[in-house]
């Protein structure tokens, strides 16, 4: 009876932990890339990939937390903590293996943009920029300041924010900011300045969550689907849309 009593005992601790893993909430880490993500006037974490994740929060039963941070610590927080994931993240060849991934979350085209005052800054290729030895400014640890020290032999400027880099266009400090769509319209209505050029499209990029690789495939394979019955329901396209259409009324930081 002893015995049976032990064993009872403990094979109720074991559902216990057991459902105690399963039921551990989600980190979601994300840096401030309005309209996709962003800080709202009630200081609650918000945007379209946001809400796209709380959706399938709801759908799925997974709790998930929000945070709101730098890039750099984000990033790497997703690779440290065992039940965190990092989003809106460029899916590449290089962080493919690094995480579990929920594709897509959104889509954006990156630039090489320049100065609108400077039609004597030209290239038409990621090559002849670099041929040229234009100074190119990058958000720190992004995949587009990887992209380049991957090619080698540019001079590249790193900066901890993208207004930072808005600035150093302004005062000549770089001659071109390689940037998303997104993260230049962005800085353009944050800080009325001006409007900076496209010299040429570098990529189209698909955006979505990497989390740990700690994190277990059923968990994964919950969010994935409920991600597909999002898209194919067409809420996916209206949340983008909904989101993007309000970006001027967005808080600013």
């Amino acid at each position: 009876m002893k015995n049976f009593k032990f064993l009872t005992a403990l094979l109720g601790t074991a559902l216990f932990v057991s459902s105690a893993v399963y039921a551990e909430t989600l980190q979601m880490f994300t840096e401030r890339f309005p309209y996709l993500n962003y800080r709202d006037y009630d200081g609650q974490v918000s945007g379209s990939s946001t809400e796209i994740l709380k959706l399938i929060s709801r759908k799925t039963g997974i709790d998930m937390t929000f945070e709101l941070v730098p890039w750099a610590r984000a990033y790497i927080s997703a690779q440290k903590i065992d039940n965190a994931c990092v989003y809106s993240t460029t899916l590449t060849e290089q962080r493919k293996p690094l995480f579990k991934w929920a594709l897509p979350l959104s889509f954006n085209r990156t630039y090489m943009y320049k100065h609108p005052n400077k039609p004597y800054i030209k290239a038409n290729s990621l090559e002849e920029v670099r041929d040229k030895g234009y100074i190119v400014g990058v958000y720190k640890e992004d995949v587009k300041e990887q992209k380049l020290k991957e090619m080698g032999g540019f001079n590249i400027d790193a900066a901890t924010s993208s207004s930072q880099l808005l600035s150093k266009l302004i005062y000549d400090r770089i001659d071109l900011w390689f940037a998303h769509e997104i993260e230049m319209l962005t800085q353009v209505s944050d800080n009325s300045a001006i409007k900076p050029e496209p010299l040429f499209m570098v990529s189209e990029d698909i955006l979505g969550l990497a989390c740990n690789k700690n994190i277990s495939d059923e968990t994964m394979g919950k969010i994935q689907t409920a991600l597909n019955e999002i898209i194919k329901e067409g809420t996916f396209d209206n949340i983008h849309h909904r989101f993007k259409e309000n970006m001027a009324n967005i808080a600013k930081e």
